[in-house]
């Protein structure tokens, strides 16, 4: 020890040395933050151009996505209008305007419903003979309304190979561009009408894509705000073809990235400056304490020894999970449970201390508690095994908990913690059967129904039979009433197939209004047929949802394994096969599959 005379100068130049030691040690550290900062800028402003780029493009994918399926809309509603027996005979053989407009089978229908500007029957001759235009009769002909290539659109129609689909293509009304679906009018399935020699009438519906039109399509459809021209887009627009016409659909792209940079640039460059001035403050500060850093280490040498005891024993606890501490004798009494134990059992402390830690807890395994404390702490096994218990709260509600231990040294017993994991464990079984059940009818799902075709045609080898069922009428009822109503329709149809569904079997949603029902270990063809009868009558009884009475009916297509295939998916594919030609036979029958039925659909 220096005598107390002598001055402190050793100490000034090793202070000196750990100044210079931390200068030599922040300056790398500096250099290291000052890239990055420059990284991050450059990476940020690259995002922001990548993000704008793919935005442009996504837009531009989506809004094609959105106006083709506004084009197939239109298509498949002509095809229900026009692919109809009593259209056939009220707009063709004849034109019966009570039936169209007072019955309203036409009429001002697809104005109310589809917001369609006109309705429009063009007859053998090239004449229009049937229109309504803004939901009101009207004597106009198609060809003083309609500007473009009319006739290559209802020669288009009247193709043979388009018989018994639609055309849709861009023209114009009044100047204003437009979308006209047009198909020919035909019987449909009804095989009660016989069609007449010569050339088809054709039905045409029209949208008119004025402001107020593209306004409503883009609110639907979630799409940014579109115009038309016949010309190339201003500057900052993105452009594309209307189908294939030479009008023009311009919209304006968001710019993410360059938004978030006019937000965040300042910010961050700000940020970047405080924090210049944050370390250079700090490194000042650093450097006046340095010559205290001895001191604090000294102090922190001292006080270390002191806590080494109570942080053993609580780093023990910290090491696991908890919800709850619980501590136990060298006989397995409890003596001590942490005040969260109250919280989360209901039960009084004082209630447990001194019983046996296995009267509070079951374990879900074979093993006696006392035997997993002595085998977890073993040598060799995993410090953090956990153990699933049972146990009743005070309200006598069966909760789930995992235990961790470790045995206290010198044998005087053993601490640990205890989780409470019966939310987790409820929200598991609910992820497990949402997984395998359909949202809105609690139906198995697809999913659930392959697993269980699997399980019957794999390990069981049992003969099945596979019904696929389409229902009737329903697109119509979910048209006018709104797909809520469609939905409440659904959930009593799923509740009827459930009631006619033999036990061991499953009936299933595939999902809009095609069902599945599976019978297992079903090989007469007589008893799979009476259940079919069933299932017609039952979905054919009428539905009373919110004062009304629907009809609705359904088409069945039947499989058997093994006779038809043993695979699942094929299996399915066969009973759809037959359920196409249930369908061509008429509504609220039935067709077992056979193998004529492919060469049908493969013949040309």
């Amino acid at each position: 020890m220096l005598p107390a005379t002598q001055p402190l100068a050793p100490e000034r130049p090793r202070a000196g040395r750990r100044s210079r030691q931390l200068m030599l040690r922040v300056l790398p550290a500096v250099l290291a933050l000052l890239l990055l900062i420059c990284l991050g800028t450059y990476l940020l402003v690259d995002n922001a151009l990548k993000q704008d780029a793919d935005v442009q493009q996504r837009s531009r994918t989506f809004i094609a996505r959105s106006i083709e399926q506004v084009r197939n809309e239109m298509g498949r509603n002509i095809i229900n209008y026009s692919k109809w027996g009593e259209a056939y005979k009220n707009l063709h053989t004849r034109v019966n305007e009570v039936w169209a407009n007072e019955q309203r089978n036409v009429g001002d229908i697809p104005f109310a419903l589809y917001g369609y500007d006109g309705a429009l029957v063009i007859g053998p001759q090239g004449r229009t003979v049937y229109a309504v235009i803004q939901g009101k009769p009207s004597s106009v002909q198609a060809s003083d309304w309609i500007e473009g290539d009319l006739d290559g659109l209802l020669a288009a129609a009247r193709d043979a190979r388009n018989e018994e689909t639609s055309v849709v293509r861009a023209l114009r009304v009044n100047g204003t561009p437009a979308l006209a679906a047009a198909a020919t009018i035909t019987p449909g399935w009804d095989p009660a009408i016989e069609r007449t020699p010569g050339a088809a009438s054709v039905m045409m519906f029209v949208t008119v894509l004025d402001a107020a039109r593209l306004a409503v399509l883009s609110d639907s459809y979630g799409m940014p705000p579109l115009s038309l021209s016949p010309s190339a887009p201003p500057k900052g627009l993105q452009s594309m073809p209307l189908l294939d016409s030479a009008t023009q659909v311009h919209w304006r792209a968001p710019t993410p990235g360059r938004a978030l940079l006019r937000q965040t640039l300042p910010i961050f460059i700000a940020g970047v400056l405080a924090l210049s001035g944050v370390l250079f403050m700090l490194l000042r500060h650093a450097l006046a304490s340095a010559r205290q850093v001895d001191a604090q280490i000294d102090a922190l040498h001292a006080t270390q020894a002191g806590l080494t005891h109570s942080e053993q024993r609580f780093r023990d606890i910290a090491e696991a999970s908890s919800d709850w501490l619980w501590e136990l004798d060298a006989q397995g009494r409890l003596t001590y449970l942490s005040e969260r134990f109250t919280q989360v059992t209901g039960e009084p402390r004082d209630h447990w201390l001194g019983r046996p830690l296995s009267e509070l807890l079951q374990p879900s395994a074979e093993t006696p508690l006392p035997d997993w404390l002595a085998q977890a702490n073993a040598p060799g096994r995993q410090s953090r095994e956990t153990l699933l218990c049972h146990y009743r709260d005070h309200g006598s509600r069966q909760r789930v908990c995992k235990i961790t231990s470790r045995a206290i040294a010198g044998g005087a017993g053993h601490r640990g913690t205890a989780t409470d994991i019966t939310n987790e464990m409820q929200a598991q079984a609910r992820v497990l059967h949402l997984s395998l059940h359909d949202w809105l009818t609690d139906l198995p799902n697809r999913l659930q129904l392959q697993q269980f075709l699997a399980s019957q045609l794999g390990a069981h080898r049992q003969p099945v039979a596979v019904l696929c069922l389409d229902l009737d009428r329903f697109k119509p009822v979910n048209d006018a009433w709104g797909h809520a109503f469609g939905d409440l329709l659904l959930q009593q149809v799923a509740s009827r197939l459930r009631a006619q569904t033999p036990a061991g079997g499953m009936a299933a949603r595939l999902g809009g209004d095609e069902f599945v029902v599976v019978l297992p270990g079903e090989r007469h063809v007589e008893a799979i047929e009476q259940l079919c009868a069933q299932l017609v009558q039952a979905l054919g009884q009428p539905f009373t949802l919110q004062a009304q009475a629907i009809h609705i009916g359904t088409s069945i297509g039947i499989a058997l394994a093994p006779e038809h295939a043993q695979d699942p998916a094929e299996l399915l594919r066969k009973a759809d096969i037959a359920l196409y030609q249930a369908k061509n036979a008429g509504r609220s029958t039935w067709r077992i599959y056979d193998s004529a039925m492919d060469a049908l659909l493969r013949r040309p």
